[in-house]
């Protein structure tokens, strides 16, 4: 019973930011189950730094370890 209550939770103090980031093209895909989250971004270190930032200032219990990896594709 309690990871529905926990997405709801996460998706409520998560939307605004998301939304903002995504609508700017900063992030790309952004994929959450229940408190872990997947995210791609554009190549701004800068900005996916505030991004981080942010995630962890939504709320006291939020805290997000990235991992910075970095992957090319080439096609």
């Amino acid at each position: 019973m309690i990871p529905p209550y926990a997405n709801i939770f996460m998706h409520m103090i998560e939307k605004d930011t998301v939304q903002k980031y995504t609508e700017n093209k900063i992030i790309l895909l952004y994929k959450r189950f229940i408190d872990d989250i997947f995210i791609i971004t554009q190549r701004h270190s800068k900005s996916i730094t505030t991004l981080k930032n942010e995630l962890n200032n939504i709320h006291k219990i939020s805290n997000l370890l990235g991992l910075n990896q970095q992957i090319k594709w080439t096609f």
